[in-house]
């Protein structure tokens, strides 16, 4: 049963980048269950199947790295470079924020009294974000790009629970479901 989810989870992860290459930073949030489980067998399964899925899309007329470059060009060629580096590196955190609501970003001011597992998770989809932000080719981009990482950014919330003060984490929870309201009345999206 192991080495089934194994492969599953290699073709899985060998898809993300074709659906959408904001998912690479999958990739790296990924390689944190095998480090913090240490079961490296099912992970070089599961990464052999990631590599036979770029191997079969390339032999299908696609190859990933043609299409990383198709993509940029076509970014520099519109609205792409008239983005100021520096004004979205700071945005794109921002939102990273947003996305996560209140409680996800309070919970990372206190990230240090996750367990081990959830902490490295957590710290690794932020850093994930953040090198992508530094790169300034997702400048702007990130409401769709940084969605899936924002996913494994939020429990960093449980870091908010206090044993003994259960009102507190209510108190959390009520500014996470005030945000969502906000942002589902005054935002309005072409999309």
């Amino acid at each position: 049963m192991r080495w089934c989810l194994a492969v599953v989870a290699g073709a899985l992860l060998g898809a993300c980048p074709f659906l959408s290459y904001g998912l690479l930073h999958m990739g790296v949030v990924a390689l944190v269950v095998p480090w913090v489980a240490r079961r490296w067998a099912p992970t070089v399964v599961a990464g052999a199947v990631v590599v036979l899925a770029v191997i079969a899309w390339g032999a299908a007329g696609f190859w990933l790295w043609d299409g990383i470059e198709a993509t940029r060009e076509q970014w520099a060629a519109g609205s792409g470079t008239g983005r100021p580096y520096l004004y979205f590196l700071a945005a794109d955190v921002v939102l990273l924020g947003v996305l996560v609501g209140p409680a996800g970003a309070g919970g990372l001011t206190r990230v240090a009294r996750l367990d081990r597992p959830a902490r490295a998770l957590v710290l690794v989809a932020v850093g994930s974000a953040l090198l992508g932000a530094l790169s300034g080719f997702e400048r702007g981009e990130v409401e769709r790009i940084w969605l899936p990482l924002a996913c494994w950014v939020a429990p960093a919330a449980a870091a908010l629970v206090d044993p003994g003060r259960a009102t507190a984490w209510r108190w959390w929870l009520v500014a996470q479901g005030a945000a969502t309201l906000v942002l589902a009345t005054v935002l309005r999206s072409p999309w």
